[in-house]
């Protein structure tokens, strides 16, 4: 039977070699290796009796394929994705009838191991269900887009910020098996802060929105999403005003004032901070000016 793990019509792929990974990798947040988009990806196959030395999310949008972690027979679909620990044995292949069309991440640091613990204890399974989002594309699409301008400190500071929402966004939706309230209420709040990019929400009214305690809420988030709830409501802020500069022809100060902040300076500021780029630099990165 055929397979193979790549060379497939329309397909997109951005690796990072070893030469330039050096340049880039922080062990304490994340270390990205490589990125891509395979549609319709018949004879799509891979199988690594050892594993490999980084993490893997497979998300499948369209099709059908089958997956094994370890001894778990995973049955994909179009919803499903799933993840594959380091250093695991694994093998996968899409349909050869119904082929998937699947987005994949290669990953590693730190964080990224919380990130498969935290999933993996919810869900008790490699594997999970998430419906289909145009927002969610498009962030992938956003972080291509910029990995393709090069493996600068400022890109991948970028891009590493972009990951992180990425990864969080297939995360927090898990529904475990057993109830977790701590969960529900960061989900909440998550919703709450992505609904409200527009306005100045503290600390104190996050915790207020469900009820508990600053200090409590603070730890809780934290230890979920694996970054405090300002810098989290900060870098989605920061995320969307980049969706501003590319898509729309909107002033820098009117691009603060979108996501709440009346002061196009500190705006700036705050943006060359997290992304790295001034705004109007990173427009211009974009071919935009």
């Amino acid at each position: 039977m055929k397979k193979k793990k790549q060379g497939f019509e329309g397909e997109r792929i951005l690796e990072i070699t070893a030469s330039r990974r050096h340049l880039i990798d922080n062990p304490q947040f994340l270390s990205f290796s490589g990125m891509g988009f395979f549609p319709k990806a018949k004879y799509h196959a891979d199988e690594q009796h050892k594993g490999y030395n980084y993490y893997t999310l497979i998300y499948c949008v369209q099709g059908l394929g089958k997956a094994q972690i370890l001894n778990e027979d995973l049955a994909i679909k179009a919803g499903d994705f799933f993840f594959i620990p380091k250093n695991t044995p694994f093998n996968f292949r899409a349909d050869n009838q119904t082929p998937w069309t699947v987005f994949w991440f290669n990953f590693d640091g730190s964080l990224a191991d919380d990130v498969l613990q935290l999933f993996y204890q919810h869900n008790q399974s490699y594997k999970g269900f998430l419906a289909y989002e145009e927002e969610r594309i498009l962030l992938f699409d956003t972080i291509y887009k910029n990995l393709k301008r090069g493996y600068s400190k400022e890109v991948m500071t970028l891009l590493n910020m972009g990951l992180l929402h990425f990864l969080t966004s297939f995360i927090i939706h898990i529904r475990p098996k057993q109830k977790d309230k701590n969960q529900d209420l960061v989900n909440q709040v998550i919703d709450y802060l992505k609904k409200n990019l527009d306005k100045n929400i503290t600390l104190t009214e996050m915790a207020q929105y469900i009820n508990i305690s600053v200090p409590h809420f603070s730890t809780v988030f934290k230890k979920k999403v694996g970054v405090s709830p300002v810098d989290y409501f900060l870098q989605l802020k920061m995320q969307r005003a980049c969706q501003y500069l590319e898509y729309t022809d909107a002033l820098v100060k009117e691009v603060a004032f979108k996501v709440g902040i009346e002061d196009a300076q500190y705006f700036s500021r705050l943006f060359s901070k997290i992304v790295g780029l001034s705004p109007n630099a990173y427009r211009k990165s974009l071919g935009r000016s």
